[in-house]
């Protein structure tokens, strides 16, 4: 099984090369949507526990850098 950093690496690049397609680019644009698609569903297998305790502001920062690489 793979990393869930190495799935939300491929995400971005997906997610990074959807808005530098031309925009007649429709076969290659269906493509990478369903590989987006794909990947979120891997990634949502993975289980991320936050402590009901801890701020909104500590979890928010988490995930925006896990989503920032």
């Amino acid at each position: 099984m793979r990393s869930l950093d190495e799935i939300n690496r491929d995400l971005a690049s997906v997610t990074d090369a959807l808005p530098a397609l031309d925009g007649d680019a429709y076969a290659e644009r269906h493509v990478l949507l369903k590989r987006q698609d794909a990947l979120r569903v891997e990634a949502g297998r993975y289980k991320i526990d936050f402590d009901e305790e801890r701020p909104i502001q500590d979890a928010m920062g988490e995930l925006h850098s896990r989503w920032s690489h």
